[in-house]
C-alpha cells in the first residue's frame, strides 16, 4: 500500500544519500522536508545532512558512530535498495541526483494526491461538485507522470525497431562483437 511505498522511496533516498553524499546539496531542502516515517531513518537522514560537505567517507563515519551498525546495515540490506544503481555504484553523482529526483518528485505528488484526498474528504459534506473531481483527478495525473518513467535515460537508451529500449553501452558492445565475426570460410 501506500505506507509501503512510501517506506521504500524513503530507503532508496536515504541509501542514495549516503552512498553519494556529494549528491546531496542540490536536494538539501527536499530533504529537509521529507517526511521519514521510521524515526532511525530521520535520525540518518539529519546526520548525513548535517555532514555531507565533508565527504562519503566522514558521512559513514559519523552514523557508524553515533547510530552504530545496525541501523545503517538494515538500510542497505533491504532488498530494493540492496540492487538500487545508486547503492551499486557509490559515488557516481549523476546516478544519484537522477534517483533523488525522481524518487522525491514520487513522494511529492504521492504526498499532494493524499492531501487533495483528505481535503475533499471534509468538502464532501453533501454531493461533490465539478472543483473537488477535477482536482483529485490532476492530483492522480500528477502522481501517474512522476511513476511513469519518461525522459529519465533518454541518453543511455534508443528505441529498438519492437519499440524495446535498448541500451547504447550495451548496443556498442554487441556492435563490437559483431565486428570481430567472421563470415567468410577459411580454408582448412
Amino acid at each position: 500500500g501506500p505506507m509501503a511505498e512510501h517506506a521504500l522511496r524513503e530507503a532508496v533516498i536515504l541509501a542514495t544519500i549516503v552512498a553519494t553524499p556529494e549528491a546531496v546539496a542540490a536536494f538539501e531542502g527536499q530533504l529537509e522536508l521529507m517526511d521519514c516515517h521510521d524515526p532511525e531513518n530521520g535520525r540518518i537522514r539529519d546526520l548525513v545532512l548535517r555532514h555531507y560537505h565533508d565527504g562519503g567517507e566522514v558521512v559513514h563515519q559519523v552514523l557508524v558512530e553515533t547510530l552504530g551498525t545496525a541501523p545503517l546495515d538494515r538500510l542497505m540490506s533491504h532488498p530494493h535498495v540492496a540492487i538500487c544503481p545508486t547503492v551499486r555504484k557509490p559515488g557516481d553523482t549523476e546516478l544519484a541526483r537522477m534517483t533523488l529526483a525522481e524518487e522525491l518528485a514520487k513522494l511529492k505528488a504521492r504526498r499532494g494526491l493524499e492531501d487533495e484526498i483528505a481535503e475533499a474528504e471534509e468538502e464532501l459534506s453533501g454531493a461533490a461538485d465539478e472543483a473537488v473531481t477535477h482536482r483529485l483527478s490532476a492530483a492522480r495525473e500528477a502522481v501517474e507522470r512522476a511513476i511513469r518513467p519518461q525522459s529519465r535515460d533518454k541518453g543511455d537508451f534508443e528505441l529498438g525497431q519492437n519499440g524495446a529500449r535498448i541500451s547504447r553501452e550495451e548496443k556498442g558492445a554487441f556492435e563490437a562483437i559483431l565486428g570481430t565475426i567472421r563470415f567468410d570460410k577459411g580454408r582448412k
